[in-house]
């Protein structure tokens, strides 16, 4: 039996998260919304997610084994429709793993390819300072030097404040008749210069004097890279950076096909069950509209890679520097560079990268601190699923792994286990003594810092210790429990 309804498809030009872990509040950009109306087509069966892990790894086992632990406690907290997940440790040192499915007769793989959205923003900003670094152009040129014709925009306005968001020019994806006309129009590809000829407004203020993400900027830039160079936006992108760095699978759509399978994607009538839209709407022209400023795709294996190249200098050389000269704080301590989202994970450690949504969700940044990049990606696009608290169950057992590395000695580990979970008030530590002896409870910060220590002699027999953590901050923390027994160490949550 054949029915009718009518699809809302969320699309999210930009989705900075909120990563939530350590009481910070990061941007929400704003959605918008694609509706398809009047789609006839057969019934489309309920997603069945799984909480099995498929999983690749050239990593240490005991690692890998932590990891997917993690990945097992993100999907049964947020119940994806599917999750695909890359880990990068650098010298082809990968952890990648999927779960939940594509289609109802197919899983996901960790060759599925997905849409990027915003994460796109990394590749237009590395093209432009590479071209800033061969001295083709200057991060302080004017637009009016590149482009003109657009009375909405300045002609006074600098590069380097079209990367960073302090140009001040309308978000074209919140004009009114933008979402209308794609909705209507899903197999048309658009052009940047149609975007701008189109849904363009006064601007939010002038240039210099405030901050508004605004994707109109990353159009603008890849017409500025098609000016200067002669050639198409996705031919001079890949034969600037992509190409030269073995990143063939990273594909602009719909200009360039993906070399491997594109993931459908699920999306939720109002009041009907949960469609895959791959099955029914083809989708790829959709992403013409983003362009420069959001129509990358590639597995996450591949930009994983793509951001750990970038930002420790492997594809910009000294110019990697650059994206950070620019960068203006954005409020609750984050501040955004040229293309670039600088976010702290706590005191010691650091999120570089960005995040991005249309219809698909992904979270890719790379940590300096302790060298590794994350890709988490989604095509669920029937809730918010918070691909956040997804990185921070993998990082927080990357931390707890290398703190057991760190002290790891020939003692044999012992168990307890660690009652509230998260905890506000007081944390009980239970365990099991085999002798009389001293027993030592070390309270570790996620960054690795001693915040508490607890020292008593205990008994043989089931035991109890307590740890007040009331006046500790949100966050992550590990406790460790030493006895002549052994020694263990467990995370915990703080709120």
């Amino acid at each position: 039996m054949k029915t009718k309804f009518s699809l809302f498809i969320i699309i999210l030009i930009s989705f900075l998260g909120d990563l939530n872990a350590q009481n910070t509040s990061y941007l929400l950009s704003d959605d918008f919304n694609l509706s398809i109306n009047n789609i006839s087509s057969q019934n489309t069966a309920n997603p069945v997610a799984t909480s099995q892990i498929s999983l690749q790894s050239t990593i240490d086992p005991v690692l890998a084994d932590s990891l997917q632990v993690a990945l097992e406690r993100a999907v049964g907290a947020l119940a994806p429709i599917g999750l695909s997940v890359a880990v990068n440790f650098g010298e082809g040192d990968i952890w990648a793993a999927t779960s939940g499915i594509s289609s109802n007769t197919d899983d996901l793989n960790t060759d599925h390819v997905f849409p990027i959205g915003s994460v796109s923003k990394t590749i237009t900003s590395a093209c432009i300072v590479s071209m800033a670094d061969e001295g083709l152009l200057s991060l302080d040129d004017t637009v009016g030097t590149w482009i003109s014709g657009y009375p909405q925009i300045a002609g006074n306005i600098q590069i380097h404040q079209l990367l960073n968001h302090t140009s001040g020019i309308f978000n074209y994806t919140d004009h009114p008749n933008y979402a209308p006309l794609i909705n209507n129009t899903l197999g048309t590809t658009y052009s940047m210069t149609q975007m701008l000829d189109n849904f363009l407004a006064a601007p939010y203020f002038a240039a210099g004097e405030g901050w508004e993400y605004s994707n109109t900027n990353y159009l603008i830039l890849g017409l500025i890279i098609e000016n200067i160079s002669g050639q198409e936006f996705h031919t001079a992108v890949r034969e600037r950076v992509l190409a030269p760095f073995g990143f063939d699978d990273i594909v602009l759509l719909p200009q360039e096909s993906p070399t491997g399978t594109l993931a459908d994607v699920w999306q939720q009538p109002l009041g009907q069950a949960p469609i895959n839209i791959s099955e029914l709407v083809p989708l790829t022209a959709v992403f013409s509209s983003a362009s420069a400023a959001g129509a990358y795709a590639a597995t996450p294996t591949d930009i994983s890679e793509w951001v750990r190249q970038l930002y420790t200098g492997e594809i910009l050389g000294n110019a990697t520097d650059l994206l950070y000269d620019y960068n203006v704080s954005i409020g609750n301590g984050l501040s955004y560079g040229l293309g670039v989202i600088l976010a702290p994970i706590d005191v010691e450690n650091n999120l570089i990268g960005h995040e991005g949504a249309i219809i698909y969700t992904s979270f890719v940044y790379y940590v300096p601190e302790k060298d590794v990049s994350f890709a988490i990606h989604t095509n669920d696009g029937t809730k918010f699923v918070d691909l956040a608290a997804a990185f921070f169950e993998l990082y927080n057992e990357l931390v707890e792994y290398q703190l057991l590395i760190n002290n790891e000695t020939t003692t044999p580990s012992i168990e307890f286990n660690i009652q509230p979970n998260p905890a506000d008030h007081q944390l009980f530590i239970n365990f099991d003594a085999q002798q009389y002896q001293t027993m030592q409870i070390n309270l570790y910060h996620s960054n690795g810092q001693l915040i508490k220590t607890l020292n008593r002699d205990i008994a043989t027999g089931t035991q109890q210790a307590y740890i007040d953590v009331s006046d500790l901050a949100t966050g992550i923390y590990f406790v460790e429990l030493i006895t002549e027994d052994g020694i263990g160490t467990q995370h915990v949550i703080i709120k």
